[in-house]
């Protein structure tokens, strides 16, 4: 594998993964620039061996560095102390992969299903302030945006995916909500039939066990829960609107009985921008490991980023991030949660307010909710425009 490793530009992925999107676009990864098609008109045995992905092999066998994949390349460059908050995704999947058999980096023509990163569909019970109809259903009934409300079939691209299973490594299943994805039924008992020690990562809001796609993969060895939250009670409440905090407390009690890992992934937004410590320590004292917590500043809605603060609460959330980091001893992913808070309140300011506080009075009308109940201390210091 060192091999290969030295060949600055090469990733495993064009070779040996798939990311599908809710719309069915499907390319070698969910941070890589060109699609080689999509399932609901295109066949996966057509798109892996397209011209899109050979010129993609072609590229780094030669040791160049294809424009597809600029942004590991760049993040590679500009950070020599990688972690887990910077790492590239062709250096984690090598981590993840590096038992592949060599040849399959050697031929423009080589394709073996190792990775995949699958949202079928949108399909979801969630309406997340800073989400959207493209990702969840819950949000296109919401808008009646019919184009998103979770109605087209699957082509047969599925099968593809379902005759393949038993040459996965791992596999992230995402969403929408993955364990309503219909799709997934099928998949996570195929997986049990034929790959049943499959790496297995979910990103679930744990609104609801009582599915048959959980029914499967609580019997399973290696399965990763990664949980969507990041704030507590009724703030949680609203942020992931219309979902229940007392319902998540719920069903983490009972995912912590499974013999599987659970880790935290945190949208930090300014509607929990302080907050999120309190989070931190109501999972922690629930039993949630240090090493279990990422940290996703949200930029997308612009609305939403925390930078539309004042410099003076900025620079207080910062003090926070840096007495927490500085207890910790460890290389804990807690830590590198703070380090991308400290890291996220020093880049520029936004100045969004009054988008935001226009933004909070729409939802508060559609879905007959007060955000000036709920975020008292951002409108007192924040919204008072």
């Amino acid at each position: 594998m060192k091999k290969y490793i030295k060949n600055k530009s090469l990733c495993p992925l064009p070779f040996a993964g798939l990311y599908i999107e809710p719309n069915g676009s499907v390319r070698c990864c969910s941070i890589s620039k060109e699609r080689l098609g999509n399932i609901h008109k295109d066949k996966i045995t057509d798109m892996i061996q397209g011209d899109t992905v050979k010129k993609i092999r072609r590229q780094m066998l030669d040791e160049q560095f294809p424009s597809n994949c600029a942004e590991c390349y760049d993040r590679e460059k500009s950070h020599t102390n990688l972690n887990f908050n910077n790492i590239s995704n062709r250096l984690y999947h090598f981590g993840k992969l590096g038992t592949a058999p060599m040849k399959l980096y050697e031929d423009e023509n080589n394709f073996e299903l190792q990775q995949l990163d699958v949202r079928w569909r949108n399909t979801c019970n969630g309406a997340c302030v800073y989400c959207g109809p493209e990702l969840s259903s819950r949000w296109a009934m919401e808008m009646k945006d019919e184009k998103r409300m979770d109605k087209r079939a699957i082509s047969d691209s599925v099968e593809y995916v379902y005759d393949n299973l038993h040459t996965l490594k791992t596999i992230y299943l995402c969403g929408g909500e993955p364990l309503m994805v219909k799709e997934n039924v099928k998949l996570v008992k195929v997986i049990a039939e034929t790959n049943p020690t499959l790496d297995i990562r979910i990103n679930t809001n744990l609104s609801n066990l009582q599915n048959p796609v959980y029914d499967v993969v609580k019997d399973l060895p290696n399965v990763h829960w990664i949980l969507s939250a990041e704030a507590t009670d009724a703030r949680f409440e609203y942020i992931r609107y219309p979902l229940q905090w007392s319902k998540f407390l719920e069903n983490l009690q009972v995912v912590q009985k499974l013999p599987h890992r659970i880790s935290l992934n945190m949208s930090w937004n300014i509607l929990n921008a302080s907050g999120i410590f309190k989070f931190i320590d109501k999972m922690i004292d629930l039993g949630i490991h240090s090493n279990s917590f990422v940290c996703n500043p949200v930029i997308d809605p612009d609305v939403y980023d925390v930078r539309n603060l004042p410099e003076d609460m900025l620079r207080g959330i910062e003090r926070e991030a840096r007495q927490r980091h500085g207890r910790l001893s460890e290389p804990f992913m807690l830590k590198y949660s703070y380090e991308a808070i400290i890291e996220h309140c020093n880049k520029p300011l936004m100045g969004k307010q009054k988008q935001l506080k226009e933004e909070l009075a729409t939802l508060d009308a559609r879905r007959s909710i007060d955000s000036v109940k709920v975020f008292p201390e951002l409108y007192e210091k924040v919204l008072n425009i």
